[in-house]
């Protein structure tokens, strides 16, 4: 279970997005990783969190399957998730 960071949650402020807050987290947060000697970032989110899903997408996440600790988790606990990674290379 410990070969890969997990983002658990990032939240910027409606009246604060656009303005750089979320992209500089996430940059530091893979630095870190990286530094960690890790080369995979993951993460879950919520099927309706759409502003999430687009910054995700946009900093090169991409679906993949539910990962531990949720992929052990009964299926209709997780329904309501989405789950992306980012390999660093």
């Amino acid at each position: 279970m410990g070969d890969f960071a997990e983002v658990k949650r990032m939240y910027v402020r409606p009246n604060h997005r656009g303005q750089g807050a979320a992209d500089a987290i996430m940059t530091r947060l893979i630095a870190e990783t990286r530094n960690a000697g890790l080369s995979l970032v993951r993460l879950e989110a919520g099927t309706r969190s759409f502003a999430a899903h687009s910054f995700y997408l946009r900093n090169d996440f991409r679906a993949c399957s539910a990962f531990e600790p949720y992929a052990s988790l009964p299926p209709h606990h997780i329904a309501g998730s989405v789950f992306l990674e980012k390999p660093l290379s």
